[in-house]
């Protein structure tokens, strides 16, 4: 599609941005204030099989393992809501059936007012270090269970326990740490 007409005279005053965008060896999106995606560039479709006209919208949503799908939206949503970068990484169906991990990136464009205009956003094809880290997440998930505390103090009416789950990024490691002990008072 050319960027170079009514549909984006946004965009037309940026020389040389179709261009750009489908000279990079990444899917490149767009989408307005409300997350619809309005374009593509040819790299989407290639992979996909979906056209612009089929991605349009929330077109995009099936090419989404249905594994990743409500996470995704559950982020999407967020960065939606609060104008923060999207950041993530979903498996996208490639027009021949199998799936690919990406990296999905979208910052926000403001307005003047402050107001979000649109969302430029990042497909990258990070398949095979998701694959590679994958085949060691169970070395990892073994020494963040071996730091979880196995004896805790024994206070009246409070009982404590241990639950770990890995985050829903690609490094799946966590940051958030406890501890329990009992004051000198009690």
């Amino acid at each position: 599609m050319n960027l170079v007409d009514a549909t984006y005279p946004e965009l037309a005053a940026i020389e040389g941005f179709q261009l750009f965008a489908e000279s990079l060896p990444c899917i490149v999106w767009i989408a307005d204030a409300d997350g619809k995606v309005e374009w593509c560039n040819q790299d989407f479709e290639t992979y996909t099989g979906l056209t612009l006209q089929g991605a349009v919208g929330w077109g995009w949503m099936p090419s989404v393992n249905v594994d990743d799908r409500q996470s995704i939206t559950r982020e999407w949503d967020h960065s939606l809501a609060t104008g923060t970068v999207l950041d993530s990484v979903v498996r996208l169906r490639g027009k021949e059936g199998s799936d690919r991990w990406f990296n999905i990136r979208a910052r926000p464009f403001l307005e003047a007012s402050g107001a979000i205009a649109k969302w430029l956003g990042t497909l990258t094809d990070v398949h095979e270090r998701q694959l590679a880290f994958e085949a060691n997440t169970h070395v990892v998930d073994a020494l963040m269970k071996g730091y979880l505390s196995k004896e805790f103090p024994s206070v009246k009416g409070l009982t404590f326990d241990t639950h770990y789950r890995a985050a829903v990024v690609l490094e799946k490691v966590g940051g958030d740490w406890y501890d329990v002990f009992e004051l000198p008072d009690g």
